[in-house]
C-alpha cells in the first residue's frame, strides 16, 4: 500500500499485542481517497491470517438516523449473546443497554479468540455509535479486542465527533504507554 506504511506498521504491532492480550486503538484520518477502506482491509486481512475474529463495520450517511446501525449490522442480533443466550440487562435506556450487549458480544467472542473491530466511513456515524467506540475500548481493555477506525476529513464530520474519536484514540494511547511502562518496570 503506498502511502500507509507507517498505519500499517501501526496495525500490524497492535495485533501482535492483541494476541497477548493488549490490543488498541489505531484512528485513520484523511482525505476521501486516500487509502483509508484499504488499511482497514489490510488490516483485516492481517488479523484474520493470525486467528484474530474480525468484525467488520461502516457507517453510512443514510442510516445516520439509527443509533449504533453500524456496529449492529456488523455482529447481527443484539437480542441474543454471541453464545446463542438471550441477552438481559436491567439497563432502562435502550442506546446504553444496546452498547452494553455489544459489549458483552465483544467479550464473548475474545473469549475465544483475539478480535479486530474495524469501523470506516466515521464521518457518517451517528452519536451513539461514536460514544460506543469511546466507551468500549477502554471497557474492554483487558481484553484481547483491537480496533482500527477510520474517518474522513473533508468537512463531512461535526466537531464534536471529532474530539470524541480522538479521545478514544488518546485514552488507548495512554493505557499503552502505561501498560509499558509498569512491563518496563518489572523487567519484562
Amino acid at each position: 500500500m503506498h502511502g500507509r506504511d507507517a498505519e500499517l506498521r501501526l496495525c500490524g504491532d497492535m495485533l501482535r499485542r492483541g494476541r497477548t492480550g493488549t490490543g488498541g486503538v489505531v484512528l485513520v484520518e484523511g482525505q476521501l481517497g486516500m487509502g483509508k477502506t484499504l488499511l482497514l482491509a489490510e488490516a483485516a486481512k492481517a488479523a484474520g491470517a493470525h486467528g484474530y475474529t474480525v468484525v467488520t463495520a461502516v457507517a453510512d450517511e443514510f442510516a445516520r438516523t439509527i443509533p449504533l446501525s453500524p456496529l449492529v449490522l456488523a455482529v447481527g442480533d443484539l437480542a441474543e449473546s454471541a453464545d446463542g443466550v438471550p441477552a438481559v440487562s436491567g439497563e432502562p435506556d435502550p442506546r446504553v443497554r444496546d452498547i452494553s450487549r455489544l459489549r458483552q458480544h465483544l467479550e464473548t467472542l475474545a473469549s475465544q479468540r483475539p478480535v479486530l473491530v474495524t469501523v470506516d466511513d466515521l464521518h457518517y456515524a451517528d452519536p451513539v455509535t461514536l460514544f460506543a467506540l469511546r466507551m468500549m475500548p477502554r471497557q474492554l481493555a483487558a481484553r484481547p479486542v483491537s480496533w482500527v477506525l477510520a474517518r474522513g476529513t473533508d468537512g463531512a464530520t461535526d466537531g464534536k465527533a471529532d474530539a470524541a474519536l480522538r479521545r478514544a484514540a488518546a485514552a488507548a494511547r495512554r493505557r499503552r504507554r502505561g501498560d509499558d511502562h509498569r512491563q518496563a518496570r518489572r523487567g519484562a
